[in-house]
């Protein structure tokens, strides 16, 4: 019967054809219209977290984003076809979403929506998003103007023109983070605010600028361990990952072929990732830069003291299951890159997040060895010196360092030089340390010494 009605209206109303260009930005693809303005048609399917800029610049002319999906279409049309799709940020200057527009995402959670009544948000628009716990509007208020309604098994926004809405069905999430069943159309109750109860998206989860730079000769490998088979888990190790994978596609400018995010790795995937680094660099014959990023545990030799990764499957008190950082960085600063820049979200104490020891360490923190950088060009910024803990940022969802990394990338769009990134992390990070969890906690940088002081120069982009 949806079908049928999907056609039926695609008969009365017909296919858009005002389309004057197409233009593809971070991974999102736009339909530049003769009427001026521009509307979303397709999304890459590996995004997480999906931020539509309010405007795009196409030949020098600005143009609002006015529309989400095909004005006409029979089945999924934007995002059904993104199964990783988690959060999406529509703009203020959006007026319509078409029909069927996120159909199927079924791990969506979070939908950020104009603060304004948008003029339609078209039949079975929401469907099959079973998953949704979160719809507020930017400025934080609850969108009254949606109408929900719940179908057996399938929780979704349903067709409506807000101009015509009577507020006759109630929109409420249960306890359990589910849409709960909507009064029928006869309950005369006005709409009531939708409860959040879960935890909110981080700010710098949101709102993530968009890039219209590709940099097709940087490689990137995002190593997340969170969930571990010997020891606990690392909180939000996950999302630090996932979240930096955005920041290198959308602010960075990396093709989605050139970021690899290996989630809860073993010693054998870590490996087999450098080598397939060493592989790329050796290709480009020099013209590749590389970034390396691990949020995860480390673990201290408590024999002398060196620094080690431990992967997913690695046993503490046997180094032969885990990676040396000397072993790491002899990798990585002998491949035949342009610049190496690493960012380590985890200490080497032998503590974990939230300060407490690791089961495989011994009940007191050893100062690790820092390990030097390999190589002419390579420069390492670390969470935490000696015998510190790398804390995490638990209202945030982060690692603390992460989360400051991944703040200033936002706040400068990518735009910022290795030294200006690393003396903000270090300020924000020591003082944020000290106030909240009562301890020091001293993000470092190590470079080579070739570079001098110029690795304070350096872009990511």
């Amino acid at each position: 019967m949806k079908q049928f009605l999907l056609i039926i209206i695609a008969v009365l109303l017909g296919v858009r054809s005002n389309a004057k260009d197409v233009l593809t930005l971070g991974g999102i693809k736009y339909f530049i219209q003769k009427g001026g303005y521009a509307f979303v048609n397709r999304i890459d399917k590996d995004l997480v977290v999906v931020s539509i800029p309010d405007s795009v610049d196409y030949k020098g002319v600005k143009y609002p984003v006015r529309e989400i999906g095909e004005q006409v279409a029979i089945g999924p049309t934007i995002f059904g076809k993104t199964p990783n799709l988690r959060m999406i940020s529509i703009p203020n200057t959006v007026t319509k979403i078409w029909d069927c527009a996120f159909q199927n995402c079924k791990n969506l959670t979070d939908i950020i929506l104009p603060d304004d009544p948008v003029d339609y948000i078209g039949i079975l628009a929401f469907e099959n998003c079973k998953l949704i716990k979160s719809v507020k509007c930017h400025n934080g208020s609850v969108p009254t103007y949606i109408n929900a309604h719940l179908e057996p098994s399938c929780p979704y926004l349903v067709s409506y023109n807000s101009k015509d809405f009577q507020g006759n069905n109630q929109n409420v999430l249960s306890d359990n983070n589910s849409i709960a069943e909507g009064l029928t159309s006869s309950t005369k109750a006005q709409p009531q605010a939708m409860i959040h109860s879960g935890a909110q998206l981080s700010d710098v989860d949101i709102n993530i600028p968009t890039s219209s730079f590709v940099n097709r000769t940087t490689f990137a490998i995002i190593i997340a361990n969170e969930e571990y088979q010997k020891e606990s888990k690392v909180d939000y190790a996950l999302n630090d990952g996932k979240m930096f994978k955005t920041y290198c596609h959308q602010v960075l400018g990396l093709p989605e072929k050139n970021i690899h995010l290996i989630s809860n790795a073993t010693l054998n995937n870590i490996i087999y990732e450098l080598d397939w680094l060493s592989q790329v660099c050796k290709v480009y014959e020099g013209d590749a830069s590389v970034i390396f990023y691990y949020a995860g545990h480390g673990i201290p030799n408590e024999k002398d003291g060196s620094a080690y990764l431990l992967p997913i499957d690695g046993i503490g008190r046997n180094m032969r299951t885990c990676m040396s950082t000397e072993e790491l960085y002899k990798m990585l600063g002998t491949m035949p890159a342009k610049s190496v820049t690493v960012f380590m979200d985890a200490c080497f104490s032998g503590a974990k997040r939230n300060g407490e020891m690791l089961t495989s360490a011994r009940g007191v923190a050893i100062k690790a060895k820092s390990e030097s950088p390999v190589g002419k060009n390579m420069v390492i910024l670390s969470a935490a010196q000696g015998d510190e803990t790398a804390y995490s940022y638990n209202e945030q969802q982060h690692g603390l360092f992460t989360y400051y990394l991944l703040k200033k990338l936002k706040s400068t769009g990518g735009q910022v030089s290795l030294g200006e990134l690393s003396d903000y992390i270090k300020s924000q990070v020591t003082r944020f340390s000290i106030v909240e969890n009562g301890k020091i906690q001293t993000p470092t940088v190590n470079a080579s010494p070739a570079l001098g002081d110029r690795w304070k120069q350096i872009k990511l982009r």
